[in-house]
């Protein structure tokens, strides 16, 4: 038996196809364990990710309540602050009141010491006139 050479060349080329086989074989063994393991983790973070949103949306729930709770207490504190600020208006004007007042009593008493000293100096002369009609009466009584 002989080969020719277009067997020869036929022999190889399937040779070399069967040996393409295997290594694409091989290969898509490989690319197999390979997307199976992508595909496990895929649905390890589809679950991971789904808790997370879990908590997250409950999150969420809690931030909501709590920002409700924050302006229910902000609303009740409000009038109180609003109630402060006129508390200190009104005790700024009680103030200027006061002082207005003390300024008003300060120039009465101011008046009233100017009246007084007109008084003493009046009952001075008063006394001094007294005394020179008695002396007047002594000296007619006298004669």
């Amino acid at each position: 038996m002989t080969i020719t050479f277009g067997q020869l060349a036929g022999l190889i080329a399937a040779l070399a196809f069967l040996i393409l086989v295997l290594f694409t074989c091989l290969l898509l063994v490989k690319t197999t364990k390979t997307v199976e393991e992508l595909t496990k983790t895929v649905q390890v973070l589809t679950k991971g990710t789904e808790e997370l949103t879990e908590d997250v949306d409950q999150l969420l729930i809690q931030t909501n309540k709590l920002m409700e709770d924050i302006n229910d207490k902000s609303a009740k504190v409000d009038p109180l602050f609003t109630t402060i600020g006129e508390v200190g208006e009104s005790l700024s004007e009680l103030n200027t009141a006061t002082r207005n007042t003390f300024e008003k009593v300060s120039s009465t008493t101011s008046r009233f010491r100017t009246a007084q000293k007109a008084f003493k100096t009046v009952q001075v002369v008063n006394r001094i006139y007294q005394k020179h009609q008695a002396k007047k009466v002594q000296k007619e009584v006298s004669k």
